[in-house]
């Protein structure tokens, strides 16, 4: 009677139990959508996240989401190394004959001083003067004794553009003028600096002040930055932007068709962000 040799059987039955698992493992992953790669504003990353996250529980689509700055974002874009970039500024002549955006939200930019500072108001004019720093003491702009300290976003951000743009201001940064590259680091400055005014996305500053953090906002030209009603001067869009060459995938469709709708608006409004335009 003949015998198979010791151990072989259940070597081999290991073997092919392994080599199945493999082919079934590079059959879901070939069926699997590669994942939607998004960079870009870092006003807008915090909410595309939680968006994201809630479209991977209920729809099983990966999105990996990074910071980096708009411009950065926008340059990533057009190189292909993105699939999707968080612009938070309208689009240029130039750029719509490549991109195509969609508008998720609305934002202004609000000007943030320390809470122990007085001045409660600032003209668009003074901004021009003090971040040009034509003037450099607080007792000319209605606050505290001392030279006021500017605190200014980094040039790859779109933050930095709208306001530079919108006040005249220029994108060269004076001698001592600080320089940020996030609106978490920018509250903070302002938080621990009675001296200080700059500038931060109105749902940051806003959720900086329930988080205890010593700040607050100021009127620009008499209008409020929670006035979403255009009177507010530095106001700009919250875009998705994809080049405009056909191929914008399906991913990207469920992603912006949750955020126009109403759970994805309430989203977007619980980071302090006003509905988008119609």
């Amino acid at each position: 009677m003949k015998h198979s040799a010791p151990g072989w059987q259940p070597h081999w039955c290991a073997r092919l139990l392994g080599v199945v698992l493999a082919l079934l493992a590079s059959l879901n992953a070939a069926a699997a959508p590669p994942t939607l790669e998004l960079a870009g504003s870092t006003t807008l990353a915090p909410a595309i996240r939680a968006a994201a996250a809630t479209l991977k529980e209920s729809r099983g689509i990966s999105y990996r989401v990074r910071t980096g700055g708009s411009e950065d974002a926008l340059r990533d874009l057009a190189a292909g190394r993105i699939d999707v970039a968080m612009v938070s500024r309208p689009l240029r002549s130039h750029e719509k004959r490549d991109f195509q955006s969609i508008e998720v939200a609305r934002d202004n930019i609000a000007i943030i001083v320390n809470a122990r500072n007085p001045a409660d108001r600032v003209s668009s004019e003074l901004l021009r003067s003090i971040f040009s720093r034509g003037r450099a003491i607080w007792p000319d702009a209605g606050g505290p004794p001392g030279a006021i300290v500017p605190v200014v976003r980094g040039a790859d951000h779109a933050t930095r553009t709208v306001f530079d743009e919108t006040i005249g201001t220029g994108n060269l940064v004076p001698t001592g003028v600080i320089e940020l590259n996030s609106n978490a680091a920018m509250v903070m400055y302002v938080a621990a600096d009675p001296q200080a005014i700059g500038y931060a996305s109105t749902g940051a500053a806003a959720d900086a002040q329930r988080r205890g953090l010593t700040i607050r906002t100021m009127l620009v030209d008499g209008a409020s930055p929670e006035a979403m009603d255009g009177r507010y001067p530095l106001s700009r869009p919250l875009l998705l932007v994809v080049r405009n060459d056909g191929k914008k995938r399906r991913e990207f469709d469920v992603l912006v068709d949750y955020l126009k709708g109403g759970a994805g608006q309430a989203l977007l409004s619980s980071y302090g962000f006003a509905p988008r335009s119609r």
